[in-house]
């Protein structure tokens, strides 16, 4: 039995994603506003990057105006960085956001640090994390409670994953505050 190349998977995999995105299109109808266009191309470079096609997601993103997507768009950008280990060029975007404390730039640099993990990064994915937990050592403003438990949480498995599990403790009792 002869073994397919990459190439011809890739077509395949490719040919599939063009005709279930025309029949979206066709099927769907016609967005009512900019904003849930741009909803609909952050959905689609989504998938994209899940299936590792990378490279098409940045095209569909480079479509997508600023300011129409709420943000997401730059969050998916330093993802598909990350997936291409392009770690300094997400620092760079981040970097130049305005306000460096706001939930948005909190959730570029834990998907910056959830890429230090996944590239095997532990020291830098661990500094993040910390530098995230110990803006609140109380507790977080409401606003942001649901966001900083699910970042507590997913850094306390990591830490159980590596092997620190007393660090891990510590790391649930942040969720438990």
């Amino acid at each position: 039995m002869r073994t397919l190349s990459v190439r011809y998977i890739l077509l395949i995999t490719c040919a599939g994603l063009a005709a279930c995105q025309m029949n979206a299109q066709q099927a769907a109808p016609p967005a009512s506003d900019s904003s849930d266009a741009a909803a609909e191309e952050i959905r689609y470079a989504d998938g994209l990057m899940k299936l590792g096609l990378s490279d098409y997601a940045k095209i569909v993103l480079d479509r997508i105006k600023e300011g129409e997507d709420g943000g997401r768009k730059q969050v998916l950008e330093i993802n598909n960085l990350i997936m291409l280990g392009k770690f300094e060029e997400a620092k760079q975007i981040i970097a130049r956001q305005p306000d460096q404390e706001s939930q948005d730039v909190w959730a570029m640099k834990l998907a910056l640090a959830d890429g230090y993990y996944a590239w095997g990064k532990f020291v830098e994915a661990r500094t993040v994390y910390e530098m995230f937990l110990s803006k609140f050592p109380a507790a977080p403003p409401e606003s942001l409670n649901e966001f900083f438990l699910s970042s507590a949480y997913k850094y306390a498995q990591m830490l159980i994953l590596m092997g620190q599990k007393e660090a891990a403790v510590a790391a649930y009792d942040a969720v438990l505050r």
